[in-house]
């Protein structure tokens, strides 16, 4: 990587989750600004247009940027950056951090899908559909992820709660997106915060962790942040 390309990214392109519109992006964009970084947010319908519709209007988006930049995606968005770059590169993107992504697809899903009520999630449904681990990052760009770890959400209504197909407690998620569905292969870094999947985004913690990431490409220490 051109380390002059990186000290000098300054551009951050923040993507939103399902459900969501670039608002519940604009307080860690804000924060960002305050580092010195330009933000810049990308709008998509997360109901009414499938993954390809999104990832072809992403793809128009990132060529249009003319200098070094990064990624930010929140969940869905996550979803949709990975399949973006799997469809074309771009050579200015100098790093990519996903906050809460269900890479591997969301048990939630597959509960809705098997239950009939697949219509809550529109057609996000097959991006969210789990898959097997063997997905990967194939990709020489960065890729730090930060996981949520307070269990206060959908997945614990409705998967423990309600199915019982996981025993209560027994694997860690942020409430919507479980731990081991935010592993991708061929990650640069992980770390985790105690926040729930929406809630994190407001951690005052998240600017700086990212901040570090862009600059380092690891996390620093969240001891050390607080």
């Amino acid at each position: 990587m051109n380390d002059s390309l990186q000290s000098s990214c300054k551009d951050i392109v923040l993507i939103h989750g399902l459900y969501q519109n670039s608002l519940v992006m604009k307080l860690l964009g804000r924060r960002l600004n305050a580092f010195g970084y330009k933000t810049h947010y990308f709008d998509y319908p997360t109901l009414k247009q499938d993954l390809s519709h999104n990832t072809s209007a992403l793809k128009a988006y990132l060529r249009e940027f003319k200098q070094p930049f990064v990624i930010i995606g929140h969940s869905l968005g996550c979803i949709l950056t990975l399949n973006t770059l799997h469809q074309e590169s771009f050579p200015l993107l100098q790093s990519v951090i996903a906050i809460t992504p269900p890479f591997l697809g969301s048990r939630i899903v597959k509960y809705l899908s098997e239950h009939q009520s697949v219509f809550l999630i529109g057609k996000a449904q097959n991006a969210l559909t789990p898959k097997d681990d063997s997905l990967s990052w194939d990709f020489s760009i960065p890729l730090g992820i930060i996981a949520g770890t307070q269990n206060t959400g959908p997945s614990a209504l409705l998967l423990e709660s309600l199915t019982n197909t996981i025993e209560k407690d027994s694997m860690i998620s942020d409430g919507t997106v479980y731990l081991d569905e935010t592993r991708i292969k061929g990650f640069t870094d992980f770390i985790t915060l105690p926040k729930s999947h929406t809630m994190i985004l407001f951690d005052p913690t998240l600017p700086q962790l990212c901040d570090y990431f862009i600059q380092h490409h690891h996390f620093h220490s969240i001891v050390d942040l607080v």
